[in-house]
C-alpha cells in the first residue's frame, strides 16, 4: 500500500492555518507558529529524509526576492487574472502568471 500526504490539502487546514486561502505571509513569523504542530507546513519534507538543501533554498529565495522587491515594484500583468492552480509535483498556475517588474 503507498500511502500520500498532499502538502496541497494539509497547507490549507484551517485549524493550522486559518483562512488559508487568503495570503499572509505573517502567518510564518516566530511568534505566529508558536504551538503549531512541527509537520503542520513541510514544503520540504521533514524528519530524516527532510530535503538537504532546505537551508541553502530559503538563503537564496530571501536574497533574490528582497533584491526583486526592493528594486522593483511588482504588479500583474492582468490585475482581473482568474489564477486555476494545478496540482503536480508542485502547485503552479494553470495559465502562468504573468507580472510586470517595474524599476522603482
Amino acid at each position: 500500500v503507498d500511502v500520500m500526504v498532499s502538502p496541497w490539502v494539509t497547507h490549507r487546514l484551517p485549524e493550522f492555518f486559518p483562512e488559508p486561502e487568503e495570503f499572509r505571509p505573517s502567518r510564518f513569523f516566530p511568534e505566529n507558529c508558536t504551538g503549531r504542530h512541527p509537520y503542520a507546513y513541510f514544503a520540504f519534507s521533514g524528519g530524516t529524509r527532510i530535503c538537504m538543501g532546505i537551508k541553502i533554498a530559503i538563503a537564496q529565495e530571501k536574497i533574490i526576492l528582497s533584491d526583486i522587491f526592493r528594486n522593483f515594484t511588482v504588479e500583474l500583468d492582468d490585475p482581473n487574472l482568474k489564477v486555476v492552480p494545478v496540482g503536480d509535483i508542485v502547485m503552479f498556475p494553470k495559465n502562468g502568471l504573468k507580472i510586470r517588474l517595474n524599476p522603482r
